[in-house]
């Protein structure tokens, strides 16, 4: 199971379709933040993978339960 799906479960997301999506998002982020731009934050991963979930989900109109 990979990180993505660990986090999702975890917030009570498991739709494939978000979690490819999620996938898609990680990985544009990592391109895009080889350039400088996000690095700078040094967020720590598992902080970009939640945002990325939850993006994915909200593009999906799937929701994560907050309160988790």
């Amino acid at each position: 199971m990979s990180d993505i799906q660990q986090i999702g479960s975890k917030i009570g997301i498991t739709s494939p379709r978000v979690l490819r999506k999620a996938e898609e998002f990680v990985q544009l982020l990592e391109i895009r933040s080889n350039s400088g731009g996000l690095s700078a934050l040094k967020l720590p991963a598992g902080c970009t993978t939640v945002a990325c979930i939850d993006l994915a989900a909200s593009t999906c109109n799937h929701y994560a339960d907050k309160a988790v």
